[in-house]
């Protein structure tokens, strides 16, 4: 007589046989028993989990001719012909290796004739999600109005991968993975009834390797009964699967949890030369560590010291097994990989008094400490709420300004002064108060904007020196340049990427290019905005520029233009954010280059100064009250030849 294999001589032949599915199994008996049997279902789980027995079983029971109440006979000529597969009503398709469109159409053709002997033709299409998509849509008008004679079964492991409009036109049944005491007591039955004995322990190792999987389970059984000649050992099941005992998983924990890495080399170097499969051990160790934090977690409550601290490490350790477990798939040299894991698992879960524990600790520390300075500053406003900013504190006599750069930026060790630099206590020299330089202001000129200043690490500020600092306003630069009388500097660039030194500032001449550069970008700043408005697939650059109070040419230096967005505008951060991808930049040099003719690269920065008005034209006049509140109300000294408009 030839030989069946366990899972297929104890295959279930009832619905009362089916092991750990009686959520499905209810549900068919009761709809059996009411009539109400639908024309179309899907099976699905994972593999070994009863979902073709089961559609086997309805077919049976849909045409058996004698059945016990709604179960199927087993003993009629339909119930032996289905179970043999020699039924003309009962179609089993594999829609792996018959996935096509020309196989369905073949089924569409077929499924007009009515059964030869039993009730219902019913159509069992297993792994179904391996059809073609015109496969699926062949079948579809079919599967939504059959004959009244067809039933269609589908099966499949990943439902995830069968066509909406197939789902729904199907009851759907999801089969679990089977409980362990569901399948230690058919494992028994079995073994009992072919004449198997088997260990307690070998019976557990054959559960653990099935993973809620029946079929595999009698699979292994069936192997290991071969090996040990029908008397199944743990240390047979071991051998056969390659796995290691749990004694050997226990000492790999200990070694681990007490950071003693060398140990743990030394023993995987034995397992390695008795043959063992490291991934195999790999994810052996991983569920063994899984065991134990399970355990930490559910007894480390109350406890104090190193207890509380050992369930995260053993999660980090965890990690790092399930990681490794990846990475060996595709590796050359799994040993390796491994060796690496246990190293640096070890040192995660050394022992309380560890140096690695103690590095552990310091670090957690310091990321507090940051944490809470980071809180600080975002609460008393330094900071603008929300990630990826850093900021640059600049001093001048006493003020501070701030100026936000996004962290793709690399500000330089120059500090930069934006704030207009306050005048009084001698250092401007005799007779001058506070406030003198904004009292220079002639009538009908524009509102000034301050100098921005480049201080070297290695030089001093002025009012150190004693020497006089003077805003230079963007109408005047030029002659300020030329002009010697009171040792005023020529302006120069400022932000990340300005000249980093002095005497770049007071050699007017070489900074004269600059400047009328400066001056061209921001002459022409409206036709680029149009050009990029006009560009295409450029509607979000153009969004980001022009949003909210815009964005304006500030500075330039060393090739370098910083385009500035206002503080105070809400969206200026984002359009920052966003104007300092790759591709934005890219296209906005682009187009800077084609309309300027010059080659220039392009930073982004958000500025407290008050942008221009509309177009980056210069603002309307200063009026007497404006610079009244200037000085807060205080008398200033104006030379005779200045004077205000009404």
């Amino acid at each position: 007589m030839t030989y069946m294999a366990l899972y297929r001589e104890w295959r279930p032949q009832t619905f009362r046989e089916v092991a750990g599915q009686e959520h499905i199994t209810r549900t068919l008996l009761n709809a059996l028993k009411a009539g109400r049997v639908a024309h179309a279902y899907l099976l699905c789980g994972p593999r070994g989990t009863g979902k073709t027995t089961t559609a086997k079983v309805l077919a049976r029971a849909l045409n058996c001719l004698e059945p016990d109440g709604v179960e199927p006979c087993g003993r009629c000529s339909n119930c032996l012909e289905i179970q043999g597969g020699t039924s003309m009503d009962v179609i089993e398709i594999d829609a792996a290796s018959n996935r096509g469109i020309d196989e369905v159409r073949e089924l569409r053709e077929n499924i007009r004739y009515a059964p030869t002997t039993g009730r219902k033709r019913v159509y069992i299409i297993d792994e179904v999600h391996m059809l073609t998509d015109p496969a699926f849509n062949a079948l579809l008008k079919t599967l939504e109005e059959p004959p009244g004679h067809a039933v269609f079964v589908l099966a499949t492991t990943e439902p995830h991968k069968v066509p909406v409009t197939i789902l729904s036109r199907c009851q759907r049944f999801d089969f679990h993975r089977i409980d362990r005491e569901v399948m230690s007591v058919r494992l028994r039955e079995v073994a009992g009834g072919s004449g198997i004995e088997v260990e307690d322990g070998a019976l557990d190792l054959i559960i653990k390797a099935a993973d809620g999987g029946l079929r595999d389970a009698l699979s292994i059984l069936d192997q290991a009964a071969s090996f040990s000649d029908r008397r199944v050992t743990a240390e047979d099941v071991h051998h056969m699967l390659g796995t290691v005992r749990e004694e050997v998983l226990e000492n790999f924990q200990q070694l681990i949890t007490g950071g003693r890495a060398g140990e743990c080399l030394a023993l995987l170097g034995e397992l390695f030369d008795q043959g063992t499969d490291l991934r195999l051990l790999a994810r052996e160790i991983a569920a063994h560590m899984r065991g134990a934090l399970l355990k930490a977690l559910a007894g480390g409550s109350g406890h104090s010291g190193e207890s509380e601290t050992a369930p995260d490490k053993l999660l980090e350790a965890l990690k790092i097994l399930t990681a490794v477990d990846q990475e060996m798939r595709w590796s050359t040299q799994p040993r390796v990989l491994l060796e690496v894991a246990l190293v640096r698992c070890a040192r995660i879960c050394g022992c309380g008094g560890s140096e690695g524990v103690k590095g552990f600790n310091e670090l957690a520390a310091r990321v507090a400490e940051l944490e809470e300075r980071m809180a600080k500053l975002a609460g008393d406003g330094s900071l603008p709420r929300g990630q990826g900013w850093s900021l640059q504190e600049t001093k001048a006599s006493g003020e501070t300004d701030t100026v936000y750069y996004s962290q793709s930026q690399k500000p330089s060790a120059a500090v930069t002064v934006t704030k207009p630099v306050k005048a009084g206590d001698g250092d401007n020299g005799p007779g001058r108060k506070r406030g003198t330089e904004r009292g220079k202001i002639a009538a009908g000129a524009v509102k000034p904007d301050p100098t921005q200043e480049v201080i070297s690490e290695n030089k001093k500020p002025r009012e150190a020196t004693g020497e006089s600092v003077r805003p230079v306003w963007e109408e005047g630069r030029k002659e300020a340049a030329a002009s010697s009388d009171e040792g005023v500097p020529a302006p120069t660039e400022s932000g990340p990427n300005a000249d980093n030194s002095l005497e770049a500032g007071e050699n007017a001449g070489k900074t004269d290019g600059g400047v009328m550069l400066l001056q061209k970008v921001t002459d022409r700043w409206n036709d680029i905005i149009d050009t990029v408005r006009r560009s295409k697939n450029c509607g979000g650059i153009y969004t980001y520029l022009t949003g909210g109070a815009g964005s304006w040419p500030s500075s330039l230096s060393g090739g370098v233009l910083t385009v500035s967005f206002w503080e105070k505008d809400e969206n200026s951060f984002f359009a920052l954010h966003m104007m300092e991808s790759e591709n934005n930049k890219d296209v906005l040099q682009r187009i800077v280059r084609s309309v300027i003719q010059e080659e220039l690269s392009i930073r982004f920065m958000v500025s407290k100064q008050r942008p221009p008005t509309a177009g980056c034209q210069e603002e309307p006049p200063i009026t007497h009250d404006e610079a009244a509140g200037l000085f807060e109300g205080e008398e200033q000294e104006l030379p005779e030849d200045i004077s205000f408009d009404d």
